[in-house]
């Protein structure tokens, strides 16, 4: 269905929104029902996956991406809507048992719990990218599970700050080395170069830009 814009009604259409469930449902969920109030006429269909859809085989108008900047394409394009920061954190008692950590390095000598297939992971020092080898006992593809095993003592995480921030403000987790820099997470909203007119969906990259600062623990790009 076309988009068009109704006076006083906002904008009018029906796309399809392909989103991370990771970090989808509990960031970006409560952010639909004010977007769709403010355009009563929109239609919005959301495929929660953890891969990257095919925008044009699988008719996705608008596919949120998190990580790093696609690869460039004639085809394709991505606005940058949002910054993640990451932090390092422990448990209270880990802290204790383990001594807290004077430098990134330390982390080569303490159990973490680890993201899918990571072996290193990177700060950015004065000289450039510094890479800190990391090893533990527990490795998870849930970054929720990953929250659990650091709540349980099991090892350091390094852990976007929108997923521990409720547990670090409750003192259930300590954050670690507070002052490294960590490269951030950048979000990004992917569409098929052929529907940059569609007003629709101009409308939900520029709410998406406008709240997701205001609303969730995410930054402006």
């Amino acid at each position: 269905e076309a988009a068009r814009v109704d006076k006083g009604q906002g904008v009018a259409g029906s796309l399809v929104l392909s989103l991370p469930l990771s970090f989808a449902r509990p960031q970006l969920g409560p952010l639909f029902p004010a977007l769709l109030a403010a355009h009563p006429h929109l239609r919005l269909e959301l495929r929660f996956e953890e891969r990257f859809a095919d925008l044009v085989g699988e008719g996705v108008d608008l596919a949120i991406r998190a990580g790093s900047a696609p690869p460039e394409s004639p085809f394709v394009i991505a606005r940058k809507l949002a910054l993640i920061d990451r932090v390092l954190c422990a448990s209270p008692a880990f802290v204790q048992a383990h001594g807290p950590l004077k430098s990134p390095g330390d982390l080569a000598s303490r159990p973490c719990v680890l993201q899918g297939a990571q072996t290193t992971w990177s700060f950015e020092g004065p000289k450039g990218p510094l890479l800190i080898k990391v090893a533990g006992a527990l490795r998870a593809n849930n970054i929720s599970a990953l929250r659990e095993a650091a709540l349980a003592g099991l090892g350091v995480a390094r852990l976007p700050l929108w997923v521990v921030d409720d547990e670090l403000r409750a003192g259930r987790l300590v954050q670690l080395l507070p002052q490294a820099r960590m490269p951030v997470i950048e979000v990004y909203g992917v569409f098929h170069a052929g529907a940059r007119g569609s007003r629709a969906l101009r409308a939900v990259l520029d709410y998406f830009l406008a709240e997701l600062p205001r609303r969730t623990r995410m930054r402006p790009p």
